[in-house]
């Protein structure tokens, strides 16, 4: 009797996929810290070498590539562009408040932060789509766009125009006076090169009123005529002050006789003249911080301001 035997098909394992390498948490907060890291970093650096243009078009590329919908790179960007926009409109009370106005590094430093931050929390890896010729056009276009809506944004880098000023009601019945309290920084800085003296027709009042805002210390003040003077009378009370001393100056309403003072001292004068529609910038502040850099560092030779 021939036994017959029976046959069980039997299927194929199936392959185990490859399990992907866990990532030590150590690892993970070194490039959460990295990230974050840069987020300041880059707008500090471009701030510094004079190219805060680019940061408005990083945070909308950054943007267009965390999102995940839209197919083509324009429309990344389209959506990214209006995302933008509303975040924008949102953030305006907060930038209305905080003391560095529209200052590009706290600005970007805050949007990248945020983004890069998102993208750690949710896991999505920054990615664009693939660029297509037919996407150059309309992608420089945004560009262009971008750059023109962040102008006030390029204009208060202290490189071009003024941060946040506020309103002062120093005397009632009379037009309010606008301050900057961020400039309280950059004067003290400046304090610490040069000896900061008032020149100003508010003379005492400038210590009583104006210093509390601006977070100065009480300063010399130079006697000027009393009551309404022209411009150029304060010359004699600058030059009487600062005798034969290296000086800076600077004021919103410097005259041909300042000037002419200036030129014909022997002793290192510097005049910087002040636009009042824009005010103090920061470019300033770094022209006088270089200025003082040069001069001889004797201390009978204080500077003046």
């Amino acid at each position: 009797m021939q036994s017959s035997s029976t046959r069980v098909p039997v299927a194929p394992r199936p392959a185990t996929p490859p399990q992907a390498t866990p990532v030590r948490p150590a690892r993970r907060a070194a490039v959460a810290v990295g990230w974050l890291a840069a987020a300041w970093v880059v707008p500090v650096l471009a701030y510094a070498l004079g190219v805060a243009a680019v940061l408005p078009p990083l945070v909308l590329v950054l943007t267009a590539a965390l999102l995940r919908v839209g197919r083509t790179l324009l429309d990344r960007l389209v959506l990214a562009t209006a995302l933008l926009l509303g975040a924008l409109c949102a953030a305006a009370l907060l930038f209305s408040v905080w003391p560095w106005g529209l200052h590009p590094v706290p600005v970007a430093g805050t949007a990248l932060t945020a983004l890069l931050g998102l993208a750690l929390v949710t896991g999505v890896r920054p990615r664009l789509p693939r660029p297509a010729l037919a996407d150059a056009a309309p992608v420089v276009a945004a560009a262009l766009a971008t750059l023109a809506l962040a102008w006030p944004y390029l204009r208060a880098d202290g490189l071009a125009g003024p941060v946040s000023y506020q309103e002062f009601q120093f005397f009632p019945g009379k037009a309010s006076v606008r301050l900057c309290p961020a400039h309280g920084e950059w004067l003290r800085e400046l304090g610490e090169r040069f000896e900061m003296v008032w020149a100003t027709g508010w003379g005492a009042e400038a210590n009583r009123l104006l210093a509390p805002v601006l977070r100065l210390p009480q300063l010399p003040v130079i006697s000027l005529p009393s009551g309404p003077f022209e411009p150029r009378e304060k010359v004699p009370a600058v030059a009487a002050y600062v005798n034969s001393r290296p000086v800076a100056w600077i004021d919103d309403a410097l005259t041909t006789e300042a000037r002419a003072w200036a030129e014909g001292r022997h002793a290192p004068t510097l005049l910087v003249d002040i636009d009042p529609a824009e005010g103090l910038s920061l470019a300033v502040v770094r022209r006088l911080l270089a200025w003082s850099q040069r001069l001889p560092s004797s201390p009978s030779r204080r500077r003046q301001h």
